[in-house]
């Protein structure tokens, strides 16, 4: 049997109401399905019986959104899943690479990384083929390109569909933290000092979680929006899978996932919040 990681981090913030969300983890037939407070409850081996790269779910885990590898292709393209009966559809474009979908706020919208013809993440990709930040509806209309200036953008979120924020890769050794809006001018939020994976903005919208790879370690870190000032919030060893994050509905802690079992409380505390066993 595998494990994999799932970390309950406290943080201070501002939050919203309402029924709590679901969050959604893993990796190609390993999946996992929490609620807001990290509780495991449910597991998939794929999403409509497709082997799965990326995915997010809707609040009240009705719909899933996610990128597959899809061989007409030859890339990896963006469906969404109904949970109810029918099969996942294609929501983004039939060609072209897609990666890091997310819903925004309001669940109108899903914002991803793409490029309309040529594919592979940065660093790896072919020559030319930056990936930018698009937005389109659930229902599938409206597909368009928020962002078009060199380096490749990743791990895109958005509250309502039109603010952004992106991890800005120069394709290199080093990504930033950016902030702008649909077609507007782009801000970076920090300097570009290091090589960024996931991207989360708390509920109130003025802070951002992000994880930082390292050679034998991973980092995660707040950074607060208004001030650009980013403080530590964690240190841990890196395992195969790239440490994946989502901010709880009142913003008072985060779940992290990575590849194996521990808990990390502000305070220095650690405590297992859920052993998440995935079959063989």
């Amino acid at each position: 049997m595998s494990a994999s990681l799932l970390v309950l981090i406290g943080v201070a913030a501002a939050g919203a109401t309402g029924p709590k969300p679901f969050h959604v983890f893993g990796e190609a037939d390993r999946w996992i399905i929490t609620d807001d407070d990290g509780a495991v409850v449910e597991r998939l081996e794929s999403f409509g019986g497709m082997r799965t790269v990326h995915a997010a779910i809707t609040a009240d885990g009705a719909e899933i959104v996610f990128t597959s590898r899809n061989d007409a292709a030859q890339n990896d393209l963006l469906y969404l899943w109904d949970r109810g009966a029918r099969p996942p559809r294609l929501l983004g474009s039939k060609m072209g690479f897609h990666a890091n979908p997310s819903f925004t706020r309001d669940e109108e919208w899903v914002v991803f990384a793409h490029h309309p013809r040529k594919g592979g993440p940065p660093g790896q990709h072919e020559p030319g083929a930056n990936a930018q930040v698009y937005r389109v509806r659930r229902d599938g209309t409206r597909l368009e390109a928020l962002t078009n200036t060199p380096g490749c953008k990743v791990s895109p979120v958005s509250p309502d569909g039109f603010a952004l924020f992106f991890i800005h890769s120069t394709c290199d050794l080093m990504d930033g933290v950016s902030f702008a809006t649909a077609g507007g001018a782009e801000t970076r939020l920090g300097q570009i000092d290091a090589k960024y994976k996931a991207l989360q903005f708390s509920p109130d919208a003025d802070q951002l979680a992000l994880v930082e790879l390292r050679i034998d370690t991973f980092a995660v870190w707040i950074l607060n929006r208004k001030t650009q000032i980013k403080r530590p919030l964690l240190e841990a060893p890196k395992r195969t899978l790239t440490p994946q994050l989502a901010w709880s509905q009142r913003g008072r802690h985060l779940l992290l996932y990575n590849g194996s079992v521990q808990a990390i409380a502000m305070n220095g505390a650690v405590r297992e919040t859920a052993t998440l066993e995935v079959t063989p």
